[in-house]
């Protein structure tokens, strides 16, 4: 468990998810001889709202991660051709006798907007996408509540329909 988080009430999430994991191990076996799994469409369901909530909020943050993505792998890009361009106004420097001055400073500010682009990335790496990954696993973790409380729903109805048959 990361304790890098942001937050405290994260970090105690995050702790929990690894012991819930131990115990789905465990239930797991218990599952498959439990009731058969049923359609959740006819069931209504308080949670519904909560559901469907959480399934566009993960769309929104896995948008939000690839762009993340693309936006690091550009800026990289950008990066390594400042990092190239800066030798080659060097040397293009020292060939132009009243460029010298010019270029030569140009040189220097392209190798340290370089410079700063890599740390850019480096900080919006560990703040924003840390932050992004958190959520993710929050809302995978809410996902699989709601499943499982749907499940004990659709067993709670099929064993008082059965017990109300009797």
């Amino acid at each position: 468990v990361s304790t890098q988080s942001r937050s405290e009430h994260f970090f105690t999430f995050l702790s929990a998810k690894q012991v819930e994991l131990i115990e789905q191990k465990k239930t797991t076996a218990l599952k498959k001889f439990t009731i058969p799994q049923l359609p959740i469409a006819n069931v209504e369901s308080p949670f519904k709202t909560t559901s469907e909530y959480i399934e566009e909020f993960g769309k929104v943050l896995s948008t939000l991660s690839s762009q993340s993505t693309k936006l690091d792998k550009e800026q990289t890009e950008l990066e390594n051709a400042l990092q190239a361009l800066s030798p080659s106004l060097a040397l293009w420097a020292n060939s132009e006798g009243d460029l010298e001055p010019t270029l030569s400073k140009l040189g220097e500010v392209v190798s340290k907007n370089g410079e700063e682009l890599g740390k850019l990335v480096a900080t919006k790496e560990e703040i924003f996408s840390e932050g992004i990954k958190e959520y993710q696993l929050y809302i995978n973790t809410v996902k699989n509540v709601l499943k499982t409380r749907d499940h004990m729903q659709v067993c709670y109805i099929i064993l008082i329909t059965n017990h109300l048959e009797e």
